[in-house]
């Protein structure tokens, strides 16, 4: 009899630590809301979001990313100004189009989180060369004076 109730107790302890340990649920759900008031972003069921970069690799941890934006020819408005980047999917080259450009600048980004190309922004079109790069997906990141501005996710076919 003692060990029917030493076995129980024991099943009542890891029932208890497996349901007392932190759920992790991989979610693909959120939005992202803003006016100029300000901007609200969520998720249901993310458990981590962060970014942590070097001079070669940018790496953003979790899913909903809410300066990340998937565009074809659909303008984002950031900071008033209408930011383009076409065509998606792209296979020689990517127009980044930016109406008042003075103070931009974009990285793009493999999947691996390593930088590509960076340059400074110094026309309304400039022209971003992919036609040496490999079939995958690639992450155009936008600034304005060093601050992280808009992302788009590029198709290279």
């Amino acid at each position: 009899m003692g060990l029917r109730k030493l076995f129980s107790l024991l099943l009542s302890f890891m029932c208890i630590l497996v349901f007392a340990q932190q759920q992790e649920v991989i979610s693909a759900q959120g939005k992202s809301y803003e006016n100029s008031s300000g901007s609200i972003s969520f998720t249901l069921g993310e458990f981590m979001n962060s970014t942590f970069s070097s001079p070669d690799f940018i790496l953003t941890q979790g899913f909903h990313q809410s300066k990340i934006i998937v565009v074809g020819n659909q303008p984002v408005l950031q900071l008033g100004i209408e930011i383009l980047a076409y065509p998606n999917p792209a296979k020689d080259y990517v127009i980044l189009e930016i109406e008042k450009h003075q103070g931009f600048s974009y990285v793009l980004i493999d999947m691996t989180g390593k930088i590509i190309d960076r340059n400074e922004v110094i026309s309304t079109e400039t022209e971003i060369n992919f036609s040496k790069l490999e079939p995958s997906l690639y992450i155009l990141k936008v600034f304005r004076n060093k601050e992280d501005v808009r992302s788009f996710k590029i198709t290279k076919y």
